[in-house]
């Protein structure tokens, strides 16, 4: 979206419209979701079309507490910024969700680890029940 900010001058409505169709599955709908209620209006702010429809896609979508926090972030100043320091801010969150689902990804690890520990510890303890 940013590199589409950066080199056209097509209204956020059409931008996101075209983002949504690229294959991002349930972001994508996210996505056309905002640009179907940015061209709907109804004298609703981006900002306020944003939070709407990130409450209703962030359980669908399991986000986590602080991917919802840089996400909310994002939306709070879409639409309010320069060219440029809107740039600035969306590549500033793809930092940030970048890093988040790096953190996610060794949470999981973690996780699975431990998993695979209790599955043998159980094992063995079905062993010594059964002697």
């Amino acid at each position: 979206l940013a590199e589409r900010m950066d080199f056209t001058l097509e209204p956020l409505p059409t931008l996101l419209r075209q983002a949504a169709q690229e294959d991002f599955g349930e972001a994508g709908e996210f996505i056309g979701e905002l640009a179907r209620q940015l061209t709907d209006g109804q004298n609703r702010t981006l900002s306020e079309i944003w939070h709407e429809t990130l409450h209703t896609y962030a359980q669908r979508l399991s986000l986590t507490p602080a991917t919802i926090r840089i996400l909310k972030n994002v939306g709070s100043k879409m639409g309010q910024l320069a060219g440029m320091a809107e740039i600035e801010n969306l590549n500033r969150a793809d930092v940030e969700l970048s890093e988040e689902i790096r953190r996610c990804e060794e949470d999981f690890s973690k996780n699975a680890k431990l998993l695979k520990s209790s599955g043998v510890l159980v094992g063995i303890l079905i062993v010594i029940l059964f002697l």
